[in-house]
């Protein structure tokens, strides 16, 4: 769950092009439009337009986190 936020409004349209400079990931779904929808939800919650979301954890629970995902299996 997030725990911390980073306002992002000012470079909005800069993570666009960025996120489109990706030509080979973004031809078929427009990722663009659904990031920067989900910051734009996320900067509601924060009172700014959009806002960027970070986990911030100690050590510890880093590496049992790291640790209880080494035994997950992910689908592709």
């Amino acid at each position: 769950m997030p725990n911390a936020f980073v306002d992002i409004s000012s470079v909005v349209e800069l993570k666009r092009s960025m996120i489109n400079a990706h030509l080979s990931q973004v031809e078929k779904k427009d990722f663009a439009s659904m990031i920067l929808a989900l910051n734009q939800y996320r900067g509601l919650n924060r009172g700014v337009f959009s806002a960027e979301a970070f986990c911030v954890m100690g050590l510890s629970l880093f590496f049992q986190l790291v640790e209880s995902l080494a035994f997950c299996e992910f689908v592709s």
